[in-house]
C-alpha cells in the first residue's frame, strides 16, 4: 500500500515536472512563431557558436562559458538568408519537440541564438545535453536532427564537414 502511493506521488510528480516543462517551451516557441509571421521577420539573425568535436574541457561548459571560450567559433546568418529558408524556421515548433524525462547537466558545444530587431533574443538552441538532445531556452528535448538540418541549410560545406561529427555518433 505504501509503495503503491509512493508510486503514485512519484508518477504526479513526474507529470507536473514535464507539463512544467512543455508549458516553458510552448510560451518560447510561441514567442519565435510571432517573430516568423511577422513582415521581415521583424529584422530575424541568427548566430551559431561552436567548438571542434574534438576539444576536450576540463568540465561542462555552460552557454556562456561556450560564447566566451577562446576557440569557439562563430557564423552568422542574416534576416535575407533566413527569409529564404521560412518553412524550415517554422519546424521548430513544440510538436516537433518532446522534453526529456530525465534530465542532464549541460555541456555546450554548439549555441545557436536567434535574435530579431524588436524583441532581442527570442530563441537558442544549444546542443550540449546526453544522448545528442538540444536545449531550447533551458528546456532539455529529444530532437537533435532538428538542428542538424537548421545547421545544414545555413553553415559552409567547411563548417558542416566539422559540425557534422556532433550528430554522426553511432
Amino acid at each position: 500500500s505504501g509503495l503503491i502511493c509512493m508510486a503514485i506521488l512519484f508518477e504526479l510528480l513526474t507529470f507536473a515536472c514535464c507539463g512544467v516543462k512543455n508549458a516553458r517551451l510552448q510560451v518560447v516557441l510561441t514567442d519565435y512563431a510571432a517573430v516568423l509571421e511577422s513582415n521581415g521577420l521583424d529584422g530575424l539573425r541568427l548566430s551559431v557558436y561552436y567548438i571542434d568535436p574534438s576539444i576536450l574541457t576540463r568540465f561542462p561548459l555552460t552557454e556562456e562559458r561556450l560564447l566566451s571560450f577562446e576557440s569557439v567559433q562563430r557564423f552568422d546568418v542574416d534576416n535575407a538568408q533566413l527569409l529564404q529558408n521560412i518553412e524550415l524556421l517554422k519546424t521548430i515548433n513544440a510538436e516537433e519537440m518532446t522534453p526529456v524525462s530525465n534530465t542532464s547537466v549541460l555541456d555546450a558545444r554548439l549555441c545557436c541564438i536567434f535574435e530579431s530587431d524588436r524583441a532581442g533574443q527570442i530563441l537558442r538552441l544549444t546542443l550540449g545535453g546526453k544522448d545528442n538532445s538540444i536545449f531550447v531556452n533551458e528546456v532539455e528535448v529529444e530532437n537533435c536532427e532538428l538542428l542538424r538540418d537548421l545547421l545544414a541549410a545555413f553553415a559552409s560545406e567547411e563548417t558542416m564537414r566539422v559540425l557534422v561529427h556532433y550528430f554522426d555518433k553511432e
